[in-house]
């Protein structure tokens, strides 16, 4: 492998690292085993085709290293999930020192590229060595503009044979003689190559890695290796990093019969009912039932449902605030055989009605609060208040298993919400499952916190009524503003929030509660280490899953917070990303497959979508019994913890984010925006980094000042009263056809875009550019999201106390300079939101 002249410090090789990320081997290993003794392992690769690595050696050390350096990239490519990969290499002689000096090999593995072109290199593209400075510390470049950053924490080091001092064949087999692994090395491949012999070793140290999860980074390893010499034209997406070894382990992880329940989810509740009537099962803020007091109910509005035509299959929406009165209809529709469809009574009268169209819904039913707002639609809306159960007879509908219980609607990349449609025996099996692992039972006293269009308040509502347990409800106004008052009142011992929420609740000020989980969005160190004293729940799933899909049950202040756990009456596999016939290794990063009795239906009115998202007759899935396997692709990335088969999650392979636990596609809210005649381009992010992180972020360009989309660099902002009236009518058109959490709190109008030469937006670029914005750029942003009143405001003008106090206040949530905030301007134009209100 050819190496660059120079020092590592001047342009040339900066030019090269320039755009590189890090590139981080993960740590396979336990936490627990990361706070043990740290020791050096060493184990031998068996090779799979050794004499074909000696002939490929024989034309020249050239073509060995790169091959060896192609192989471990495609490694790290495997286990990094990144197209653009860096690791420390060396080539030394026999008596020559490991760990002197070395290079920074920077491989570039582009799925087009065939294994012979990376491999001979001929346009000297593909791999690139820079001179590593060695009085810096390993892994960091040394380059001024990267010093700070840990670019790498892998090695290769290939030894070959000089005039003097030749090993004897015990030496070149010996596993010892190397130097010390770096304390920031996590893996060095050593390989051995004199009087024609190769052998490689894999040096790791003990609190990374377990032996057996070296041995499946080693088989990684050779599989390519092999590849690469059996067939050199393949590209490499082509490459299955996939061996016997791994399946092995993969299949004892899923080798758990999966079980469906052929029951409705009323007929379970029934088996509550006759167990334990008396015992409590709604505890709302306007009034309590007992598990016979909310059986009879429901089944006196389900009569009067079913008088209206509401049978299998017919979709019922339900529009409620917090109120004892959404359990009763949602249970009464199920009863009636018809699916219920959660509305929140928020969103603006146009989506809902467009949803209501969607739906072909002739019937919606409401609280008393809602029925003349919503009485203007296109169906029949039925108040459901103590009145309306009052004048009702008793009876109910026979629905069957495989009819809809519900539908929840998600963000759509389309523009249109997409409906997922969750039979009865898929939640039943699912809530089977899930219940145990949520510790929801018969003496959980679960707290109703999540929105009703939010899949999550099915866990808190259904779950424990087939399980026993007592559902809390606490009002609209209680819920945003005094949960920890609601959760000692109404004695909550089992709460599901988001990790953003929590952070609102110190853990002192509810010692009545338990159990917590956390989902919707990916935990932190902090949330470990403030809630771990209590039984803390990592929960993951997603709506087609019928809600809960795995879970980390036993959370404890050694565990990892991206180790959301294992399957629950599932099973999961991990596929590359771009290619779903192929699982990738234990540890590597892939997408998400789910199987199992708990997947949704379909999308409703759907089929394509439908089709892409539930697949079958994948060529690693054998049938069983003659029927086809059907799996979920999830679109989040994870990785297995080869040690014990748990899942780390490791993000989303799409536009799709997790913002305070809703699912949002941020193609639907682009969709809208592009649909503005202003509008000439336009792209929503949600920097992961940077001023903007956790923000959504609005990027574009108005039509009337298009400037040069090829070359804009770098990219400008336009002038404050050129944009600022686009951006309120933007808003206030996002505002009535999109939830609120859904608009963006940040907009960026720029002169122009830059473009590939496809003529496609480079979106790569304009992330990289907003993840870079400083923190005075990212101030003259925010500080601009003013109302026309603020132009009027003088610059003389003083707040009032309480002004003062709110500005203050404003300031500290918002990280913002108290004297740059106006006294006009809203809460909202400055980047806050409903959970830093």
């Amino acid at each position: 492998m050819a190496t660059k002249t120079g020092s590592a410090t001047n342009a040339t090789d900066q030019t090269h690292l320039a755009g590189l990320t890090p590139c981080i081997f993960p740590r396979l290993g336990p936490k627990s085993q990361h706070h043990r003794t740290k020791r050096p392992m060493t184990a031998r690769i068996v090779l799979q085709e050794p004499r074909k690595l000696q002939e490929l050696a024989k034309s020249g050390s050239s073509a060995l290293s790169n091959a060896l350096a192609f192989a471990w990239a495609m490694v790290l490519r495997c286990y990094t999930d990144s197209e653009d990969v860096c690791f420390a290499y060396q080539e030394t002689g026999s008596g020559a020192a490991i760990g002197g000096d070395m290079s920074i090999a920077r491989v570039k593995v582009h799925d087009d590229t065939t294994l012979t072109e990376l491999v001979e290199d001929k346009k000297g593209e593909c791999i690139i060595s820079i001179p590593y400075r060695t009085d810096v510390p390993f892994g960091k470049a040394g380059a001024a503009k990267v010093a700070e950053k840990l670019l790498f924490n892998t090695a290769l080091v290939l030894r070959t044979p000089t005039n003097v001092g030749m090993p004897t064949e015990a030496a070149i087999n010996s596993r010892q003689g190397s130097t010390m692994l770096p304390e920031q090395c996590r893996i060095r491949v050593v390989a051995k190559h004199f009087n024609g012999m190769i052998t490689i070793f894999l040096e790791w140290w003990s609190s990374e890695m377990t032996m057996d999860q070296s041995m499946d980074v080693a088989s990684t390893f050779d599989k390519i290796l092999t590849t690469t010499l059996n067939s050199p034209q393949v590209r490499v997406e082509e490459v299955d990093f996939f061996t016997d070894r791994h399946l092995k382990r993969v299949l004892s992880w899923n080798s758990k019969p999966l079980e469906r329940i052929d029951k409705c989810i009323h007929e379970v509740f029934h088996e509550q009912v006759r167990q334990r009537g008396n015992h409590e099962a709604i505890h709302a803020w306007d009034g309590r039932f007992t598990y016979a007091e909310f059986d009879e109910v429901t089944s006196r509005l389900a009569n009067r449902l079913i008088q209206m035509g509401v049978g299998p299959e017919v979709r019922v929406p339900c529009c409620f605030e917090k109120s004892k009165w959404y359990p009763v209809a949602i249970f009464a529709v199920m009863k009636a055989g018809g699916a219920f469809v959660p509305f929140d009574p928020s969103h603006p009268i146009p989506r809902l009605q467009s949803l209501i169209q969607k739906l072909g819904a002739h019937i919606l039913l409401c609280s008393a609060n809602h029925a003349d707002r919503l009485s203007e639609g296109i169906c029949t809306v039925t108040p459901v208040d103590q009145g309306l159960i009052n004048r009702l007879p008793q009876l109910s509908g026979p629905p069957t298993a495989d009819n809809a219980a519900y539908l929840i609607f998600t963000s759509g990349s389309t523009g249109e919400p997409k409906g997922t449609v969750i039979e009865h025996a898929s939640y039943v099996s699912g809530a089977d499952a899930h219940a145990p692992a949520l510790a929801i039972s018969e003496n959980s006293r679960a707290l109703n916190f999540a929105a009703h269009t939010f899949d999550a308040s099915l866990v808190e509502i259904l779950t424990p009524l087939l399980v026993g347990g007592t559902v809390c409800i606490p009002s609209e106004e209680d819920r945003m503003n005094d949960i920890v008052g609601v959760i000692n009142r109404m004695r909550v011992n089992l709460a599901t929030l988001t990790p953003s929420f929590i952070n609102f609740i110190p853990p002192a000020e509810v010692p009545g509660l338990k159990s917590l989980v956390l989902a919707g969005e990916a935990m932190s160190q902090s949330h470990v280490d403030a809630w771990s004293h209590i039984n803390l729940i990592n929960g993951y799933g997603p709506t087609e899953s019928s809600v809960c899909a795995v879970t980390n049950s036993h959370m404890t202040a050694d565990s990892e917070p991206t180790d959301i756990g294992f399957p629950i009456g599932l099973h999961c596999w991990v596929v590359n990303p771009r290619d779903h016939n192929r699982l990738v290794p234990p540890g590597c990063v892939g997408e998400l497959l789910l199987e199992g009795p708990s997947l949704a239906r379909e999308y409703l009115n759907n089929p394509e979508k439908t089709e892409d998202a539930f697949i079958c007759d994948l060529a690693w899935a054998k049938s069983v019994n003659g029927k086809p396997r059907r799996f979920y692709k999830t679109g989040d990335l994870v990785r297995y913890n080869s040690f014990e088969g748990s899942l780390n999650y490791a993000g989303r392979k799409d536009t799709q984010i997790k913002f305070h636990g809703q699912r949002i596609e941020l193609g639907e809210i682009e969709h809208h925006i592009v649909a503005d005649p202003n509008v000439s381009h336009g792209l929503v992010l949600f920097p992961k980094k940077g001023c903007c992180k956790g923000r959504i972020v609005a990027v574009f360009t108005l039509s009337c000042l298009v400037g040069d989309l090829m070359n804009p660099t770098p990219l400008k902002l336009v002038s404050h009263s050129q944009k600022n009236a686009a951006v309120k009518e933007m808003r206030q058109r996002l505002a009535a056809n999109l939830p609120s959490y859904m608009v963006p709190t940040m907009w960026l109008c720029v002169e122009a875009f830059p473009m590939l030469s496809s003529r496609k937006l480079d979106r790569k670029a304009i992330s990289t550019w907003v993840d870079e914005i400083d923190g005075e750029l990212f101030l003259q942003v925010a500080m601009s999201g003013k109302d026309d009143d603020d132009e009027h405001e003088t610059e003389g003008t003083k707040p009032n106390e309480v002004e003062d106090k709110l500005r203050r206040v404003w300031a500290r949530v918002l990280n913002l300079p108290g004297n740059r905030i106006g006294l006009n301007q809203s809460f909202l134009s400055l980047g806050g939101d409903s959970l830093r209100r």
